[in-house]
């Protein structure tokens, strides 16, 4: 009986033993694995926005409304555009500066949108402005109302400004 009972401390022992051989973890491994960790965390700007959808509001209790999608394209910005409630013809639209109740200057001309007779059109145009210059929450997209000169304001979308990463 004695050498059943140390053959079962033996076997006992044997899973100790095996994890020893395995070899100790030192601080000095978890240290380096976490510094190489954390610089590319670090090092990973954040992403800048490359798309934003504004939404138009009516002027002049003229009941257009719509939205502008703006997407990044280079240093330039698409500008897709789509009235609704506009009024039947050509509308012709900017991007200023300033806002809704107070446009500023105009930064870069629109495609001119052609709506049908419930005033429904949409339009593309690329302007040779970056998106992130437009996000600054000091733009605005501004659409005039029919006719071959740009008459009063009709709809207008402010462009707020690029919100940072978090």
């Amino acid at each position: 009986m004695k050498k059943t009972r140390s053959n079962a401390w033996i076997l006992a022992f044997v899973p100790f033993a095996l994890a020893a051989c395995a070899g100790p973890e030192t601080a000095d491994d978890t240290e380096t694995a976490t510094e190489e960790a954390l610089p590319a965390t670090e090092a990973a700007p954040p992403p800048e926005p490359s798309s934003f959808t504004a939404q138009f509001q009516p002027l002049n209790e003229s009941g257009a409304t719509g939205q502008a999608e703006l997407r990044a394209v280079g240093e330039s910005t698409e500008v897709r555009v789509i009235l609704s409630g506009a009024g039947e013809g050509v509308h012709q639209g900017h991007v200023h500066t300033g806002t809704c109740e107070a446009p500023g200057d105009v930064i870069a001309p629109l495609t001119p949108i052609t709506t049908d007779a419930s005033g429904a059109g949409e339009q593309t145009a690329e302007v040779a402005v970056p998106l992130a210059t437009v996000m600054d929450g000091n733009h605005i997209i501004l659409y005039h109302e029919v006719g071959g000169e740009p008459g009063a304001p009709v709809a207008c979308a402010p462009i707020p400004a690029q919100q940072p990463a978090i």
